[in-house]
């Protein structure tokens, strides 16, 4: 039996489309800190030079091709030059090169993380004459920023600017887009950064407004006294108040009478029936718990 191998020296072939591996020899940069935040997706291509037989059973897989991590020191944006190394052991007698542009511009820093409380701002809202934004609720409270730190280093609060189109009546929730300042108040505007979530949700609490009478009555008083002959006075007049639930709960026996008014105890309304629809947030005033600064002045008629 006879074996016969053909050798074709001298040939030359070239593989298409090889991958640039950014993470190949990474310890070069990692042992220092540095991360890298920005790298353009390159392909080269590789020409090879030798024996034909030994190439013509080569691919792209046979090979690595890695910047050259060796002048990296610090953060900013580099241009490296590329390497290739081979990955197979059948490359005796052949040459590599990379055929064409050989450099890539890779972008390092050190990469942290930043978590900013989210600020609700409602400057651009118009409510409707009667109503009053009684108070927001956020999905979510923080939000957490990962990049590098040149960046992260500018940012100082994070706010959710709610808008709505027309006047608010009633309450809504509106998906808002997470912007973010700087401490002189200039927007900030990512380029490496990423972040947990670039929105939230913000719930607008719409309340009706009600003006109440206040009506004063006199308790341990003689049974035939005669309030009449009282001369007294009230610290506060009647005003418009927030309603505790909106319109859609009024209870129509004592009119709602919110429970936001401040110097006076509340109990519940003993005009509701059991199965009133706003029975938890309908009440009236107790008078005997005014304290002093709200009682009414007895002044004897002269």
């Amino acid at each position: 039996m006879a074996v016969t191998i053909v050798v074709q020296p001298g040939t030359t072939t070239t593989i298409y489309n090889v991958p640039v591996d950014f993470t190949y020899d990474s310890a070069a940069y990692t042992s220092r800190g540095l991360s890298i935040v920005n790298a353009e997706e390159k392909t080269v291509n590789l020409k090879l030079s030798g024996d034909g037989y030994t190439i013509g059973s080569l691919s792209a897989n046979d090979f690595v091709v890695y910047p050259d991590w060796s002048s990296v020191r610090d953060s900013g944006e580099k241009s490296l030059r590329l390497q290739v190394r081979s990955q197979s052991t059948l490359l005796t007698g052949v040459s590599v090169s990379i055929d064409g542009d050989n450099t890539v511009d890779v972008v390092f820093d050190v990469v942290e993380e930043k978590t900013l409380p989210i600020q609700v701002t409602t400057n651009y809202l118009k409510i409707a004459d009667g109503y009053i934004l009684y108070g927001t609720d956020i999905s979510k409270e923080t939000v957490t920023l990962s990049g590098p730190s040149t960046e992260l280093s500018k940012v100082e609060t994070c706010t959710a600017e709610v808008t709505y189109n027309g006047e608010l009546t009633s309450p809504v929730t509106l998906d808002t887009s997470l912007r973010f300042y700087t401490r002189s108040g200039r927007e900030v505007e990512f380029e490496y950064t990423t972040l947990e979530t670039d929105s939230v949700e913000v719930t607008l609490q719409v309340y009706k407004l009600a003006t109440l009478p206040v009506e004063v009555s006199f308790i341990n008083a003689p049974r035939d006294f005669d309030p009449s002959v009282l001369v007294y006075s009230l610290s506060k007049r009647p005003s418009m108040w927030p309603a505790r639930s909106p319109r859609s709960t009024v209870c129509p026996p004592c009119r709602w009478v919110p429970s936001t008014f401040p110097p006076l105890h509340w109990i519940r309304c003993t005009k509701c029936p059991s199965n009133c629809p706003a029975a938890s947030v309908c009440w009236t005033t107790s008078p005997a718990s005014r304290s002093a600064s709200t009682a009414p002045v007895w002044k004897p008629r002269p």
